[in-house]
């Protein structure tokens, strides 16, 4: 783990008596999505409310590279992690080691994401003033066509044939909604949250090392009366690199696992 900025980080956490934003970026090899497409060193000199926090799951030399250049916070694993746990472990030192607070904000953010600290900010500010304790931003692809970040919840069968005939059963169709909303789930690419309300649900469920944990945990959050917003006004585009489809892979095995674990649970 890289330490030697956690003193200026935390003092500058705890200065200002408004909401701060911790980052969670979660890197498995994806130096150069970080360097050239999300830059969240950009983030901190631009603004003393956003703090990212990189996680690299694998070894990245590139990676410590960077983050050393930048003087940015990098934890590093000794074994790989779920996303969820992964998340999960940047909350704990946010709050361990830079003063994360309850009424602090704790994004999600992919590399693969293209997003400003200006929409950052605006997402915050949107969920004070509402009071939203879940949001997600309109996520678009490269080409600027909508990226299926918001969906319904999925039963077992809808699952299959999305995977198997590209179904689109579960998705929200984006393109007639302006104003924010209520939506079932949101993917965890760009998924945020106030951290009294991530405190409560006790974060991400490690039992998912991949895929539906972003589903479960939005699940979990309605549970104790935290739905999830859907924020079209907010705009950022999701490169995305879905591994899951083809030829069968680990990758696919965890999406069938998470699949099953998570409509058995929805259905109770």
């Amino acid at each position: 783990m890289k330490t030697d900025d956690h003193s200026s980080l935390t003092t500058a956490a705890t200065s200002t008596g408004t909401a701060r934003i911790f980052v969670a970026i979660v890197s498995h090899r994806h130096a150069r999505n970080v360097a050239e497409d999300l830059r969240p060193h950009r983030w901190r000199k631009s603004s003393g409310k956003i703090f990212p926090i990189i996680l690299s799951n694998v070894p990245d030399t590139a990676l410590l590279n960077y983050c050393d250049r930048h003087n940015l916070p990098l934890i590093e694993n000794i074994t790989q992690q779920g996303f969820g746990a992964n998340n999960n472990k940047i909350y704990r030192h946010a709050k361990e080691n830079l003063g994360l607070k309850e009424d602090d904000y704790f994004f999600c953010i992919n590399p693969d994401i293209i997003t400003s600290a200006a929409d950052i900010i605006q997402l915050s500010e949107i969920m004070k003033a509402n009071q939203y304790t879940v949001a997600a931003p309109n996520l678009l692809k490269p080409d600027g066509t909508p990226d299926d970040n918001i969906r319904s919840f999925p039963t077992l069968k809808d699952i299959a044939y999305r995977y198997f005939f590209n179904s689109k059963k579960s998705n929200v169709e984006k393109r007639i909604r302006h104003g924010n909303e209520v939506t079932d789930w949101a993917s965890g690419a760009y998924l945020c949250f106030r951290a009294s309300t991530y405190e409560e649900i006790q974060g991400f469920d490690e039992k998912y090392f991949m895929y539906y944990e972003d589903a479960d945990i939005c699940r979990r959050a309605g549970l104790v009366e935290q739905p999830t917003y859907y924020i079209p006004s907010v705009k950022a585009t999701h490169i995305g690199n879905r591994k899951s489809r083809g030829l069968p892979t680990k990758q696919l095995v965890y999406h069938v696992t998470s699949a099953i674990r998570f409509t058995l649970a929805n259905s109770k």
